[in-house]
């Protein structure tokens, strides 16, 4: 049986509100974040999105088996959909400094970083799904009345199954750190995750039971 742990109402008047840049610490932050980077201003934007996606958007038929396996050219993915994603939640942790967030130094103001396998029982580098909880996002919920911190997360959904729905995000940036690219971890730095493949920013969180 399920039940709701969060609930995200896409047409609530507090959550349509102009996110384009926010305040982190004082200063102002745009969704390409303080990155200086080509490929970073790049893909901030991606992983700064503040809109919830429409049911259109969610490819239902993407499950985290799927993703694990996949690359940065698979066909069937892509930056522009939303997915669905069901998984073991091993790990939530706050975030680091980044670009996208402008080198944030408090955790209120950093992504939360969720680790999921398809199962309790899944080990293994190739079975981590990286799955992330973003400032913006975390902004609009808690107007909303929701509380997404880092803390909250952990104590709500770590060691449980849980539900994900959120925009497909490919992190280029460890393309010789994931298994699906490099099965033999001899490509570049040491794999520590399954897939570049990310849902990232998560938009709705269900508890299953």
């Amino acid at each position: 049986m399920k039940h709701l742990l969060l609930l995200v109402l896409v047409f609530s008047t507090n959550l349509i509100i102009a996110q384009s840049t926010i305040k982190i610490q004082g200063k102002n932050c745009p969704m390409e974040g303080d990155a200086q980077m080509e490929d970073e201003i790049k893909q901030n934007p991606f992983k700064n999105r503040y809109t919830f996606p429409k049911k259109s958007d969610v490819d239902e038929t993407i499950d985290i088996n799927y993703l694990l396996k996949a690359k940065g050219s698979d066909a069937k993915l892509s930056q522009d959909m939303a997915v669905k994603i069901t998984g073991y939640v091993r790990l939530v942790k706050a975030g680091s400094k980044e670009t996208c967030n402008c080198h944030a130094s408090k955790v209120a103001f950093q992504d939360t970083h969720i680790e999921i396998t398809p199962t309790k029982k899944s080990k293994g580098i190739k079975n981590i799904l990286i799955i992330e909880v973003t400032p913006r996002i975390r902004k609009l919920l808690l107007e909303d009345g929701e509380d997404w911190s880092t803390s909250e997360l952990k104590d709500n959904i770590e060691g449980k199954m849980i539900t994900f729905t959120g925009w497909l995000f490919y992190d280029g940036s460890h393309e010789d750190e994931a298994y699906a690219n490099d099965t033999k971890n001899k490509i570049g730095k040491k794999n520590w995750r399954g897939t570049c493949w990310e849902v990232h920013p998560v938009t709705a969180i269900e508890i299953i039971n």
